[in-house]
């Protein structure tokens, strides 16, 4: 009898050639009482392609992927924006994938993007996977490339590892039209040679208090930057810094992922690879109601009879802010400007 008849249990044991057939029948038995079987001896299992979880000193398996952001700068963000390719992601992905094929110049370049997908339309983000754990540097080479078939206001930001800056001390020089801007920040500050090589993706931006007082003389500006370590942050704190002719003091704010809301349920505690939602679930940016997305809004919502236009003109509410028990709603939870985010 050939134990590859029975069930799969059964072709991991070798049975003694003088068992009868009560015999066998009760070691069939045995097997599906997961009972071992007197007189028979365990085959090798197969090969397994993947680590056994019990063994504790089995090494873990790396990350398979890595995500990456284009989406607009703080000062830029809009809503409305003319998508590339119709807003097909799919033939973005492919038009990226051979754009960054033919800047690597062989067949198999070292950076293989995996996918890529649209976040809402109030947000305007496209997430892009690549395969395995490509370097910071090796995906800022290709930064070029990518950002072609975008607009020059998007930049490319990995999902983690920013660290947030403060600048204390900053003139607040006013010309007729009001304080100097971000590109006039970032020339400055970039004079300082603790500043150099540093990869800012956002900022640096005056405070509300100087954009608002124009009798202040000094204040502070924020920017964020790529530090995974944290080793640049300290060279800039400890260093002597200078703006305007004025000496300036960098300090460490707080490290955050200033972008860190899920673009599946628009909550702001965790990254949208880390969401806990099925794969096919789908919340509204707008009203906050899971089943449809926010261009289907004005046909899907529960609210929809009361649209006076083809357009949403329902009331901005953010429902981040209404379950945080915030008084000022007016506002999407997409929006840059959600009190939540600052």
């Amino acid at each position: 009898m050939s134990t590859s008849d029975g069930p799969p249990c059964l072709e991991r044991y070798s049975f003694p050639a003088q068992l009868n057939k009560a015999a066998l029948i009760e070691a069939y038995r045995n097997l599906t009482n997961n009972q071992r079987v007197p007189g028979a001896t365990l085959a090798p299992a197969p090969p397994s392609n993947t680590p056994c979880s019990s063994n504790p000193t089995a090494p873990k398996p790396c990350e398979l992927t890595t995500t990456w952001t284009m989406r607009c700068r703080s000062d830029t963000a809009r809503i409305e924006y003319q998508r590339p390719f119709g807003g097909d992601a799919i033939k973005l992905t492919r038009h990226i994938q051979t754009a960054i094929r033919q800047a690597s110049g062989v067949p198999e370049p070292p950076l293989t993007l995996l996918t890529g997908s649209w976040g809402t339309l109030l947000t305007n983000t496209f997430s892009l996977v690549f395969a395995g754990r490509p370097s910071q540097d090796l995906v800022l080479k290709y930064r070029g490339v990518i950002g072609r078939f975008f607009d020059t206001t998007f930049q490319l930001i990995p999902s983690k590892g920013f660290t947030k800056m403060m600048i204390f001390g900053v003139l607040c020089i006013r010309r007729n039209r009001g304080l100097a801007p971000p590109h006039v920040l970032l020339r400055e500050l970039s004079l300082n040679v603790a500043i150099q090589g540093s990869i800012i993706v956002d900022g640096p931006y005056w405070s509300q208090a100087a954009r608002e007082d124009p009798s202040l003389e000094t204040s502070y500006c924020s920017f964020i930057l790529i530090d995974p370590t944290g080793k640049k942050a300290k060279e800039m704190s400890r260093a002597r810094n200078c703006m305007f002719a004025k000496p300036v003091k960098v300090k460490l704010a707080f490290v955050v992922t200033p972008y860190r809301q899920c673009e599946k349920c628009h909550l702001l505690n965790h990254a949208t690879e880390e969401c806990d939602k099925p794969t096919n679930y789908i919340r509204c940016a707008i009203c906050g109601q899971v089943g449809h997305v926010a261009n289907e809004h004005a046909t899907k919502c529960a609210s929809c009879a009361r649209h006076s236009t083809i357009k949403c003109n329902c009331p901005p509410r953010c429902f981040n802010c209404a379950q945080n028990k915030l008084t000022k709603l007016d506002h999407y939870a997409a929006d840059v400007c959600c009190p939540l985010k600052k």
